[in-house]
């Protein structure tokens, strides 16, 4: 849901969690113009937030993004794509 975009709001006022690690990527949704928009956008709105969400989920997986709990995300590029589907189709 949106209450990431909340706490990075409530933080920058002094009313977030005191102990919420902030990395510098966090402060850049904060500092930086291009992305605030969407940090105020996604914090005042679940539903924007939801169908961005959608679309970004959809296009990673059409791009081959794949989530192991022990490596972590990955995309694979498009030799490794190749190699695999042209591999397979020989099975």
């Amino acid at each position: 849901d949106n209450t990431y975009y909340q706490e990075l709001l409530k933080g920058e006022k002094g009313a977030g969690d005191p102990e919420l690690l902030k990395l510098a990527t966090d402060t850049a949704l904060l500092t930086d113009p291009a992305f605030r928009v969407y940090t105020e956008k996604f914090a005042n709105s679940q539903e924007d937030f939801f169908q961005q969400y959608a679309v970004s989920h959809k296009k990673l997986s059409e791009l081959g993004a794949r989530f192991d709990p022990h490596t972590g995300f990955s995309i694979e590029s498009l030799v490794e794509r190749t190699v695999r589907m042209s591999i397979g189709a020989r099975e």
